[in-house]
């Protein structure tokens, strides 16, 4: 994933978006930000499972960097703060925010209430319940070290009731992003929020309707994915539904992967903290 997303060019950061489940789960989050550093120069939205995680990813980015110093001047990764609604702050995640504070990296605050289930049923309430933790979060952060960044973020969401989930393509949900949003930008902070999604299982019409929805006042030109040709030259190439294209346009990036080496003693830095954590370097593809 890291391969990929290094070559699309619409993408500015990666996101340790996956969880290893091959090692030990106290190893999972320092690991695949060791997997995302080997094989991306972009930087890195992740976060720690663990109080004894960020202590090895800091270090990784320091090594990456060069210094302490570098890092806190060209931050390389942003790491996500999950309050626990309603209204709670877990010990893990207050810890993170300090650490992040201090060593001068970006925390992002992702607030996550669900209306009807972990606040109020009304969009307008979840809003206020959303901003009510988020600014928790911004005073235990600015308390630490006053200054330094962070973002309103999110990931609140509409709630079936019929199924006791929490769908992030629902209409509602992207309503109260909108929302707070607006909040984040009154209050002159960066906004990080999850649109452009689906709860679909394929990429399948629901798929493609609960995306647009979320990416509505998105000005953008369709990409080489989105066929506009004639039914004709469709026939020709083979009749290729999306799904397929997505597939091999992904074979494609993967072959033509080549991912800017580290130097070779920043390489060792990395390996050699991830050993002392008890965890594999395994980070090439296979055949690679």
């Amino acid at each position: 994933m890291a391969r990929i997303v290094e070559q699309l060019p619409h993408y500015a950061a990666q996101s340790t978006a996956l969880v290893p489940a091959d090692l030990p789960a106290s190893l999972a989050d320092r690991y695949r930000l060791y997997l995302a550093l080997r094989n991306a120069t972009k930087p890195v939205i992740t976060g720690t499972f663990e109080d004894s995680g960020f202590a090895p990813m800091h270090a990784m980015l320091c090594a990456v960097r060069g210094s302490e110093e570098a890092l806190a001047e060209k931050p390389l990764a942003i790491f996500d703060c999950c309050p626990s609604p309603p209204l709670r702050w877990s010990a893990l995640t207050c810890q993170t925010l300090i650490d992040c504070a201090r060593a001068g990296i970006p925390a992002t605050l992702i607030s996550m209430p669900m209306a009807g289930a972990t606040a109020p049923v009304t969009l307008r309430m979840v809003i206020v319940q959303h901003c009510a933790e988020n600014l928790c979060g911004v005073t235990i952060h600015q308390l630490a070290a006053p200054g330094s960044p962070i973002v309103y973020g999110g990931a609140p969401a509409a709630f079936d009731m019929r199924r006791g989930s929490a769908p992030m393509g629902a209409i509602e949900t992207a309503m109260i992003h909108a929302g707070y949003a607006e909040i984040g930008a009154h209050l002159r902070l960066p906004v990080h929020g999850y649109l452009v999604v689906s709860d679909a299982k394929c990429a399948d019409y629901q798929a493609g309707a609960e995306s647009a929805l979320g990416a509505l006042s998105e000005l953008s030109l369709a990409g080489k994915l989105t066929d506009r040709g004639s039914h004709g030259d469709w026939i020709a190439a083979g009749a290729p539904w999306a799904h397929r294209r997505a597939a091999d346009e992904v074979r494609r990036l993967l072959d033509d992967a080549q991912p800017m080496p580290l130097d070779d003693a920043v390489a060792a830095e990395l390996e050699a903290i991830m050993r002392a954590e008890g965890g594999p370097i395994r980070w090439r593809l296979e055949g690679g």
